[in-house]
């Protein structure tokens, strides 16, 4: 959670990969959330390894995902 924190206060931005990567760390103290939030970082990470492979750049599924939706909330600079 302090790395969200990190790159929320770091991009000014709320991105929908916050929000995913949120609930799953949230989910993963529960014993079936463990297993969905597992499998959506292994997913993500494993986009992100096969897409660098290809020349794509280490792009994964919530860099996909923001890229698509933009951000959720802007903070304001003042």
């Amino acid at each position: 959670m302090v790395f969200i924190g990190a790159d929320i206060y770091s991009s000014k931005q709320i991105k929908p990969s916050h929000i995913i990567n949120s609930v799953a760390v949230g989910a993963s103290f529960t014993g079936i959330g463990s297993i969905f939030s597992a499998a959506w970082f292994i997913a993500d990470f494993g986009t992100m390894g096969v897409n660098y492979i290809l020349g794509n750049g280490a792009k994964g599924l919530g860099d996909m995902i923001d890229e698509k939706y933009g951000p959720v909330y802007e903070f304001n600079e003042n």
